[in-house]
Order: C-alpha cells, then structure tokens, then sequence
C-alpha cells in the first residue's frame, strides 16, 4: 500500500546558513502539456525568514499583482496555489534550508480536495543527479512525489483524478528547486493536468 513504511519529517529550525535571504530571486519558465495553456513565467521572493520557516511571494509573468504569500516548514507538503487561468504547484521548495536531504519514504501533506476523498501521499527521497536547466548545470537531489485516492460512486473516472506522479529537484546552490514535474491522472489512466517547472533565472545572497 502506498504510504505504508513512510514516516513523518520531525520539525526541524532554519539552518540560516543553507537558508535564503529576503530578497532572494528565482524565475520558472512553466509550460504545460496541453496546448490550451500558454508558456507562463512564474515569479518568487523570499519575503520571510523565521525559525519557522521560509515566507515566499509568487507572481506571474513578472507583474506585480495578484500576488499569493505562503510560509513553508521543514516537511513535506504539496502546495497548490491558484490564479486566473492557472494553478501553480508547489512541493515544499526550501527543504534545503533545513538540512540536507537524505535517503528514505516519507509523508507528504496533501491538499484538501474539493469533491471526492482525501488525498494521501509520499516523497521517496532518491540521489543525485544533474540537471540542467536554463540557468545553468546542477547537482540536485530527486524526489518522487506519489498520491493517490479512493475513487468512490458519484465521481468522473476520466475527468476526476485520483494519481498524482510528481518530482523535484532541489539543488543547494540555488537553495531552492530547480525543475518540477507534475501530473495528475484519472481512473482511466488519462493525463488531467501535465505542468514543467523550469529555473530560467535566480539571485540569492
């Protein structure tokens, strides 16, 4: 069963000297898989730095407004943060400032869900590989995001999802990810949403 030997990430403090600084930059080059969605430029900056965690502000395609705030602890947890015309996903992208990743199954917080079951999931925390992106060569740490759900009577088996396969790749010197895949799938094992993240651009102290 999917889920079955994760364990849950202890609450760990900010490592200041892993961790970002307000200010901080990145830009995402996103594109989907479906032609109905254009290539968007997503935007962050750190706004926030506490023994909480790191606060962050995404925008879009490098305009001011609207704008979405969002504080991130040390677990893992998958994020969606909506806008007109598009859901950006997030999967806990300043892990690094809490230490180093290391090896294992663990358990992710899932997003409620509007219809339907909850959702439950894991991150297997994989090696490292390099990734290269357009704002340079990396040597980034994997992680495989899984989800699942029940599907019970009343929902769509083609339009509802149920799966969702995803990964990250997080790359200290960026201190934050540097490519995301995300994709979402029904009962029918038809794709539903199909997004790349990509680091364009970044700027950290």
């Amino acid at each position: 069963m999917l889920g079955a030997c994760a364990t849950a990430l202890p609450p760990r403090p900010v490592d200041r000297a892993r961790a970002p600084r307000v200010g901080d930059t990145w830009r995402y080059a996103y594109r989907s898989a479906w032609k109905q969605d254009p290539p968007r430029w997503v935007d962050y900056a750190v706004v926030s730095v506490t023994e909480e965690g790191i606060g962050d502000r995404l925008t879009l395609d490098g305009a001011a407004s609207p704008w979405e705030d969002r504080l991130f602890g040390s677990g893992f947890a998958l994020v969606p943060r909506p806008f007109p015309g598009l859901v950006v996903h997030d999967f806990s992208p300043y892990l690094e400032a809490f230490g180093p990743l290391v090896p294992g199954t663990f358990a992710v917080a899932m997003p409620p869900e509007q219809f339907g079951t909850a959702w439950w999931g894991t991150a297997r925390v994989l090696g490292v590989e390099q990734v290269i992106t357009a704002a340079g060569s990396f040597a980034a740490t994997r992680v495989q995001i899984d989800g699942t759900r029940p599907f019970v009577s009343g929902m769509d088996d083609a339009a509802d999802p149920v799966r969702i396969f995803a990964a990250a790749w997080y790359a200290p010197a960026v201190k934050r990810i540097v490519k995301f895949d995300f994709l979402t799938q029904a009962r029918r094992l038809n794709p539903l949403i199909r997004d790349h993240y990509e680091l364009a651009s970044y700027r950290v102290g």
